[in-house]
């Protein structure tokens, strides 16, 4: 009997995939090119990464994937790229990650040769060729590691050996990135309600909690601060469409008003690869840029609605 019900179950799974690979082929439109003029951008983008192990193949995908990402964000106009992984592998990684960013933020968005030159303004004071990542501190302890990119402007040469006025797209625009872990969610939303306490017992006549003090300590410049669009990315494919949506300790109180988008499978051919299982689901997947297009051609859009 057990083996006549799994026998069925079996069945309808495969009727169901098949049938849901079907739509997703039929439903299929090419997401519009990166640089189109899109009804909105998100101003501060976050990026789940889930990892599934800790190993040398994840951990280059991961590093990777981002690098891909900020060429892509400082292409489109991005000014806050948040990079989310639950198990701390990118904070393990900050030499790799800083040399690997500013390695492609010197080539993205350009496929013909050109040197990089960089404005008269001189970067933020935070900023530095020697030190670039700063590690930011709540309550003593470090919840997230920041990443500067000054704009940077490529300069192309005509046909005549003379310098010509870089048009707007050649601009890579200026962007942060931040790198946290699950140290920036529950642990710092339970360190503020400690430190919220403790200032209660102290001193009684302090004002009661309201959302602007949890605003200041959960959303300062120090912390994860609310993103308009997030984007989770399960690096296997056995993380997709078999487990229930999952932020993986995503700081919950920054994601309020945040438009969230899953990525699966956008390409049919994906789609039928995974489906005839030649695609290894224990190799590590990137994101691509069409996936991060269909992406952002989700978000421009979305409607969103706020109460009073």
């Amino acid at each position: 009997m057990r083996l006549v019900r799994y026998a069925i179950l079996s069945i309808v799974h495969f009727v169901y995939s098949f049938i849901s690979l079907l739509i997703s082929c039929w439903n299929y439109s090419t997401p519009s090119p990166l640089r189109t003029t899109r009804r909105r951008i998100p101003g501060h983008l976050a990026l789940i990464l889930v990892p599934k192990v800790d190993s040398k193949s994840t951990r280059e995908c991961m590093l990777e994937t981002i690098a891909r990402v900020v060429g892509w964000c400082r292409v489109i106009g991005v000014q806050k790229l948040t990079v989310y992984d639950s198990e701390g592998i990118l904070v393990d990684c900050e030499e790799q990650l800083s040399r690997r960013v500013f390695a492609i933020s010197e080539s993205a968005g350009d496929d013909s040769e050109s040197d990089i030159e960089y404005p008269l303004t001189p970067p933020s004071s935070d900023y530095s060729e020697s030190r670039p990542l700063s590690p930011e501190h709540v309550f003593g302890e470090s919840s997230t590691i920041t990443i500067h990119l000054p704009r940077a402007i490529r300069k192309r040469a005509s046909r005549y050996g003379l310098k010509t006025r870089p048009a707007r797209d050649s601009q890579q625009r200026p962007l942060e990135l931040c790198i946290a872990s699950r140290n920036a969610g529950k642990s710092t939303l339970a360190a503020t309600a400690t430190s919220l306490a403790r200032r209660r017992m102290k001193d009684p006549s302090q004002p009661s909690v309201s959302v602007e003090i949890l605003n200041a300590l959960l959303e300062g410049p120090n912390c994860v601060t609310a993103p308009d669009f997030l984007i989770l990315h399960p690096l296997r494919d056995a993380d997709h469409s078999l487990v229930p949506l999952e932020l993986y300790g995503f700081p919950p109180w920054q994601i309020r008003l945040t438009e969230i988008y899953y990525n699966q499978h956008v390409r049919p051919i994906d789609r039928i690869k995974s489906f005839l299982g030649r695609r290894s689901k224990n190799e590590p997947r990137l994101l691509t840029e069409i996936e991060f297009r269909a992406a952002l051609d989700e978000f421009a859009g979305a409607e969103m609605r706020f109460g009073r």
